[in-house]
């Protein structure tokens, strides 16, 4: 395994539950009393900032994919399929997003739940059910995506906007512009 792809596993592993866990030790060490609501607010702000990364990440790999020549418009198995046994370097090159794309995949499956859960307790206006139904419906779809028959950029614009369905119910609602870039939480 690719230690890249590890690393950022293990990072998304550590996810929010780690972020949780850091402030009630900071909390503690600081001395002040812990404040279950300020804490969620700080879950939320890493969150979105999770978010923010996700958004970035996915934009570059797709921007490696395209400034190295690999067509976005073909799946996986036509890119695989098309290159000779002496094309190495290009083969050595797809693997190699392929692994970082997988890492994103990875993370973005574990983040789904945690951000649901966060919007969830910072947000009381959306009920349970819904929350949970939507992450439910976010998590099939990010499975059915990674399907490699499916042309590249699909996969890229679907991962995206589940990325930004993510951050708009974590905001408490819908985004006037869905093509800005989500913005750093201040």
């Amino acid at each position: 395994m690719d230690i890249g792809v590890l690393l950022g596993t293990t990072s998304s592993a550590i996810g929010l539950a780690g972020k949780f866990a850091e402030l009630v030790k900071q909390t503690e060490r600081q001395g002040h009393e812990c404040r279950l609501y300020d804490m969620i607010l700080d879950l939320k702000k890493s969150a979105i900032i999770l978010c923010r990364d996700f958004n970035d990440e996915l934009q570059e790999i797709n921007s490696e994919f395209f400034s190295s020549g690999i067509d976005v418009g073909k799946s996986l198995n036509q890119l695989h399929e098309e290159l000779d046994w002496y094309s190495f370097l290009t083969k050595a090159k797809i693997s190699s997003y392929e692994k970082k794309f997988r890492s994103i995949y990875e993370r973005l499956c574990g983040f789904i739940d945690d951000a649901a859960a966060v919007a969830i307790c910072s947000d009381n206006k959306e009920p349970l059910g819904c929350a949970l139904r939507l992450a439910t419906e976010r998590s099939k779809e990010l499975a059915d995506i990674l399907d490699p028959d499916v042309p590249l950029y699909e996969i890229f614009e679907r991962m995206l906007i589940i990325v930004r369905e993510i951050y708009e119910q974590l905001q408490g609602g819908q985004n006037q512009n869905p093509q800005d870039p989500i913005p750093v939480y201040a």
